[in-house]
């Protein structure tokens, strides 16, 4: 079954649960905007000025048509600077039964599971930050990792007083040549040539796991996940400087992750940690000015991300965090500010009402890697050293 065949049979099904069962059907939703203002470079939006295109909306449904058994689904869109545009998708759409506790089926459009936050990413009451660590969740690749279409597995055990919780994952991913991701392969591919575009940017299949380990201490549990995408496709194509000749890079390249996560309730409190190791294997087919050079020998580079946050409820509406983030493309050069983004985050949120909720936060960065020039919107030079605000208000419904 292709995956438009999946999509299309679990939209069947949800838009069936509507017409037959619509007073079983519930419905939810969000609405947020926000606003982003920096000292220097262009970061997410147009920061540099101060610019509002910071927004997403959501609404999603659930139907159960016989016992233990779910179909679910979300339309989604959103705008980050040039990256979203509003352009509506299903963010996920699936079947979901629940055969017993240890073991249930998902098939559809399914979320991902991996770290903390990456399938509860438009939960937006689920934080107290306005950002996630960029190095782990950037808002620009939501698009491209929220879900694959395909199908997973699920459930939950008890060893002793030890409960354990499992998800597994595969499918095909949703690549769009005008996303975040492809945006950031441009501007790494295309960081040294002239007038580069990018001529196609295909994904094929993600596979992955997460196992959650809730210990006997409450609140307290540890994480794992890994995930594997075979294979991206990128074709980049572009002028040499001075010399005007043309030039096209085709690169061939797959990646792991590997992270691991804790998490810790206690009082007004909670603490959060992770740590994700990226591995990127890739291969490169230059053509200039018609004359092709061969694929080139395999070339790895090993990156990793991690982050630790506390934060706090107090006077009852009021939270207040702080995090320190770091993300480094490649070990090898994390000496070079265009491999590295380290990030000094404080936050508080207010929660007006049980539906709204008020978010501001100031950020201190140190490095340009997230800084993308697919559009021109940072061409240098750049300042490795500079500071942000941001702030949010999101409905729930």
């Amino acid at each position: 079954m292709t995956k438009k065949h999946i999509v299309t049979a679990a939209l069947a099904a949800l838009t069936a649960a509507q017409a037959s069962f619509a007073s079983e059907v519930t419905f939810g939703g969000f609405l947020s905007n926000g606003y982003i203002k920096s000292s220097a470079n262009n970061y997410l939006v147009d920061s540099e000025e101060g610019d509002f295109d910071f927004a997403e909306v959501g609404i999603n449904a659930n139907w159960s048509p016989f016992d233990r058994a779910t179909v679910r689904g979300q339309l989604f869109a959103f705008e980050v600077g040039n990256y979203g545009n509003f352009d509506p998708k299903i963010d996920y759409l699936f079947f979901d039964y629940n055969v017993v506790p240890s073991f249930g089926l998902r098939v559809g459009r399914v979320k991902r599971a991996e770290g903390i936050y990456t399938d509860i990413q438009d939960i937006d009451v689920a934080r107290t930050s306005v950002l996630l660590p960029i190095g782990m969740y950037d808002p620009r690749y939501r698009d491209f990792t929220a879900s694959v279409d395909g199908g997973s597995i699920y459930g939950n055990f008890q060893i002793g007083n030890h409960s354990f919780e499992y998800t597994a994952f595969h499918g095909d991913i949703d690549s769009n040549p005008n996303s975040g991701i492809a945006a950031y392969a441009l501007t790494k591919i295309g960081a040294s040539l002239e007038n580069a575009t990018l001529t196609k940017f295909e994904a094929q299949t993600d596979t992955g796991a997460q196992l959650w380990w809730y210990t006997p201490i409450s609140g307290l549990r540890f994480g794992a996940a890994h995930s594997s995408l075979d294979t991206f496709n990128i074709v980049v194509s572009a002028q040499i400087p001075y010399l005007g000749y043309p030039i096209q890079s085709e690169t061939l390249a797959s990646s792991k992750n590997t992270t691991f996560s804790s998490e810790y309730f206690v009082g007004d409190w909670t603490f959060v940690a992770e740590y994700r190791e990226t591995e990127i294997k890739s291969r490169n087919l230059t053509t200039i000015a018609g004359m092709t050079e061969g694929w080139g020998p395999e070339a790895r580079s090993k990156g990793y991300s991690w982050y630790l946050s506390a934060s706090r409820r107090f006077l009852e509406k009021f939270e207040a965090g702080a995090t320190i983030a770091e993300w480094v493309e490649n070990e090898e050069t994390n000496s070079l500010p265009s491999e590295i983004q380290n990030d000094r985050q404080f936050s508080l949120r207010y929660n007006a009402t049980d539906y709204w909720t008020l978010k501001a936060e100031f950020h201190l960065l140190e490095g340009t890697n997230r800084l993308f020039n697919q559009l021109g919107q940072n061409q240098g030079p750049l300042d490795s050293k500079w500071n942000m605000i941001a702030t949010k208000s999101t409905f729930s419904f």
